[in-house]
């Protein structure tokens, strides 16, 4: 008799499991779609600084080679490149390659740097995630050399 005092109850009853499940059910419905806006908005902020951070560098080995620099985006089926090369000799200084193909570039496709870190014209590059204005990045070149991002699509 004092066996089966001893041993009460252990775990969850069948109701007890049901509702538990019942609430997580609820939370993760609610949870999910927020949790897909925060990705795809990550991605457009994502790419759209890597193409930033490209278009800095080949700013400065304009300046520093004394010579144009072209960054040139190409877009792909799977996904878009960007290739950084000097425009005398079209040699390759930097590549990159992203495998993203939710991910579409608009607005220019290219943009050359002068001897003086300045762009030949004022040039914009848009970042579009899954075709959705919601979650679109655009890369802003202007005429003074300034590279800023900034939401929104390229006009």
């Amino acid at each position: 008799m004092t066996g089966a005092k001893l041993r009460g109850n252990k775990g969850f009853n069948l109701i007890e499991l049901l509702v538990t499940l019942a609430v997580f059910a609820v939370i993760l419905g609610i949870a999910i779609p927020s949790f897909m806006d925060l990705i795809r908005d990550s991605k457009a902020r994502t790419q759209s600084n890597q193409i930033l951070s490209y278009l800095h560098f080949a700013r400065s080995e304009a300046v520093k080679r004394q010579l144009n620099v072209e960054a040139r985006m190409t877009q792909l089926s799977t996904g878009w490149n960007m290739q950084i090369l000097r425009t005398d000799t079209n040699e390759l200084l930097r590549r990159l390659d992203v495998s993203d193909a939710a991910v579409a570039l608009g607005g220019d496709g290219n943009v050359i740097f002068d001897s003086r870190g300045r762009p030949q014209q004022q040039g914009c590059i848009g970042v579009i995630v899954e075709q959705t204005s919601k979650y679109s990045r655009q890369v802003t070149v202007l005429p003074g050399g300034k590279i800023a991002v900034e939401a929104g699509q390229c006009q």
